[in-house]
C-alpha cells in the first residue's frame, strides 16, 4: 500500500532522516513512535507532502507521489491541535471540504449526515460552535473532518496528547473502532509508548532519524532487536554482569555474563515457583514498595542486585518490606545486547 524507498530528509546540513525503507499494509493501524525529533513526523508530513525527500521514492500502490500535491494525495489529516475552525460550527466545518470541492448543497448535506452519525455526533452536536464541544468530541469532529472526503490513507499526528490521561485512554478505544470501522490504512504518530502498544496493528520504533524495529506490539515488547527499543518500550530490570555470572553458576544456564542485559518485570514472577518451569530461582529480601492501584511494584534486592516485578492487591499482604521470596525467571526471556 505506501512504500518508503532509501528516503533521506536533509534540512541544510542536518539529516533528519538517513535511509528509510518502510512498508504498510492495506488497513493496517501503523505507529511510528519515538521520543521528540527522532524523525517520524518529518517522516509523517512527508508522507502527505508538507517535505519533499532529498533522495529516494515514497509509493503508494505502485505509483510514485513525490512531485504529487498535497490536495492530490488523497490523504486525510487530523492534527496534535485538530485544527478546526473555531467560528464555525460543527456542521460548516464537515462540509468546508466537500463545498470546495464543488459539491452540490444536497451532496453536501447527505455526506456530512452520514459522517456525523458514523462517528456518534448527533443532530444538537452539528450545529454547535466547536468550542463549546468537548476534547473527545472536538476529536471526532476532526476524524470525521478527515473521513468525509474519502482518503485512502489517515494520517493522525499526536492527536490525543493535548488531552488528560482518562480521556486519553477513553479515545484511544474510540479511534481504534472508529479505524476497524472504517477499515481505512492509518499511520499513527505518537511518543506514548503505551498507546502504541494497545492501539496498533504493527509499529515502527525511530531514534535519530533511523529506524530501530518494526514489528508487531508483542515482537517490539517482546523480543526488543536494539537495546535504545529495550528501554524506550516499557519498565526494564538491568541485570548486573556479576549477578549474569551468579545465576550462571548456581542455576546452569547458558548466559553471557560480558553482554548487556535486561529482563522485564513482567517476566519476573514469586509466584508458584516451579524448578521445572524456570530455570532461575533466587531469594530476595523486599526493599521497596510502590503502590500502583490494583497493583504494587515490588523491588528485591538480592545481593548487588535489585529486580522489580508488579504482584497484584488482592495478596499485598504477603509482600511487605523486609520478607523474602523466591524470585523466579526464565533465561529466554532475559534481552541480551
Amino acid at each position: 500500500m505506501i512504500e518508503f524507498k532509501n528516503i533521506q530528509i536533509k534540512f541544510d546540513d542536518f539529516i533528519a532522516i538517513q535511509n528509510l525503507n518502510l512498508e504498510i499494509k492495506e488497513g493496517e493501524f501503523f505507529t511510528l513512535l519515538g521520543p521528540s525529533g527522532c524523525g517520524k513526523t518529518t517522516t509523517l508530513r512527508s508522507l502527505v507532502g508538507f517535505i519533499k525527500p532529498t533522495n529516494g521514492d515514497i509509493l503508494i500502490n505502485g505509483e510514485r507521489i513525490n512531485d504529487i500535491p498535497v490536495e492530490r494525495r488523497e490523504i486525510g489529516m487530523v492534527f496534535q491541535s485538530y485544527a478546526l475552525f473555531p467560528t464555525m460550527n460543527v456542521y460548516e466545518n464537515l462540509a468546508f471540504g466537500l463545498q470546495l470541492r464543488k459539491y452540490k448543497k444536497d451532496e453536501v448535506d447527505k455526506q456530512v449526515r452520514e459522517i456525523a452519525r458514523k462517528v456518534d455526533l448527533n443532530e444538537e452536536q452539528l450545529f454547535k460552535k466547536v468550542s463549546d464541544l468537548s476534547g473527545g468530541q472536538q476529536q471526532r469532529v476532526a476524524i470525521a473532518r478527515a473521513l468525509v472526503l474519502k482518503p485512502k490513507i489517515l494520517v493522525l499526528d499526536e492527536p490525543l496528547s493535548n488531552l488528560d490521561a482518562k480521556l486519553r485512554k477513553q479515545l484511544r478505544r474510540e479511534l481504534k473502532k472508529l479505524q476497524s470501522q472504517f477499515g481505512i490504512t492509518s499511520i499513527y504518530v505518537t511518543h506514548d509508548q503505551e498507546e502504541a502498544l494497545t492501539m496498533s496493528d504493527r509499529i515502527a520504533v525511530f531514534s535519530k532519524g533511523n529506524i530501530e524495529q518494526v514489528g508487531t506490539p508483542k515482537e517490539i515488547f517482546d523480543h526488543s532487536k536494539t537495546e535504545f527499543v529495550c528501554n524506550f518500550i516499557g519498565d526494564n530490570n538491568y541485570l548486573e554482569p556479576s549477578f549474569l555470572q551468579r545465576i550462571k553458576n548456581e542455576c546452569n544456564v547458558e548466559i553471557d555474563p560480558s553482554k548487556k542485559a535486561y529482563i522485564r518485570p513482567g517476566k519476573v514472577t514469586t509466584k508458584n515457583v516451579d524448578v521445572k518451569k524456570y530455570d532461575v530461582i533466587v531469594e530476595g529480601e523486599i526493599v521497596e514498595k510502590e503502590y500502583h492501584g490494583i497493583s504494587s511494584k515490588v523491588i528485591y534486592e538480592l545481593g548487588n542486585q535489585r529486580i522489580a516485578n508488579m504482584e497484584t492487591e488482592d495478596n499485598s499482604n504477603d509482600y511487605e518490606v523486609g520478607s523474602k521470596k523466591r524470585i523466579a525467571f526464565q533465561t529466554s526471556d532475559i534481552l541480551t545486547y
